[in-house]
């Protein structure tokens, strides 16, 4: 479903995520782009001391909510100025997203 900050959140839960995974590589498959990591938090983003957090802004992400699902979200948006992962992803309800494993 599409919560109401504009997130894609998927049927995936990180239960089922972990025990498919098994620790190997993936990537979520998605229209237009990929996302290659989970983060734990959406402050997890910023890796880096040397740049600022603004730096990071209208970045794509992935994490597991409260809920325990993969969401799909763009850090920091303003769906009311610039749009949200929904609108900037061009991804809407029942759209596809894979997980697939290396």
């Amino acid at each position: 479903y599409i919560d109401h900050f504009g997130n894609i959140v998927t049927n995936i839960s990180k239960q089922q995520f972990l025990e498919v995974a098994k620790g190997r590589k993936y990537e979520i498959v998605m229209k237009p782009k990929n996302i290659k990591t989970i983060l734990p938090a959406y402050s997890a983003i910023a890796t880096s001391e040397k740049y600022p957090i603004k730096t990071y802004e209208g970045e794509k992400l992935a994490i597991f909510n409260e809920a325990g699902f993969l969401e799909i979200a763009i850090f920091r948006s303003n769906p009311s100025k610039v749009g949200s992962a929904n609108s900037l992803l061009g991804l809407n309800y029942r759209d596809v997203i894979t997980v697939q494993f290396s």
